[in-house]
């Protein structure tokens, strides 16, 4: 009986292992993407608009940050260290979300908002991301 027990333990957490390095996987796409994104707004010259050919690739990045982001298991994120899944969830999603709105709705407080969320986020996770690092084989 205590066998079974230990051995479903053990199969246990190497599911919660390989379901956590699917979810870190989707996560560092989301951050692939989110980069390529962010090379293409570099790129551009200060106060001009972005082509349009430039524009369709910046949606096309965000939204693939985003759906690779929202195949992330936040609560797996969050066992491994407090307030990574939920921040990122919070901030780094919803933010996303709002980009995207505002790109596709040519509204810029949506885009500005959606901004800021992200950048809160990524100032949170570079000022974590050491010890994230040591408890997550990141």
């Amino acid at each position: 009986m205590v066998t079974v027990v230990l051995f479903g333990t053990c199969s246990q957490k190497s599911e919660q292992s390989n379901q956590f390095k699917v979810s870190l996987k989707h996560f560092s796409n989301s951050i692939k993407y989110d980069k390529m994104a962010t090379k293409i707004v570099n790129e551009g010259r200060p106060y001009t608009a972005i082509s349009g050919d430039e524009s369709e690739k910046l949606i096309y990045y965000y939204q693939q940050s985003l759906n690779e982001a929202k195949q992330v298991d936040i609560n797996l994120l969050n066992d491994r260290y407090p307030e990574w899944g939920s921040r990122y969830k919070d901030q780094y999603i919803k933010g996303m979300e709002l980009i995207i709105k505002g790109h596709k709705d040519v509204d810029p407080i949506n885009s500005m908002n959606g901004q800021q969320l992200v950048g809160t986020w990524k100032i949170w996770f570079n000022n974590h991301i050491t010890e994230i690092m040591k408890k997550s084989d990141y």
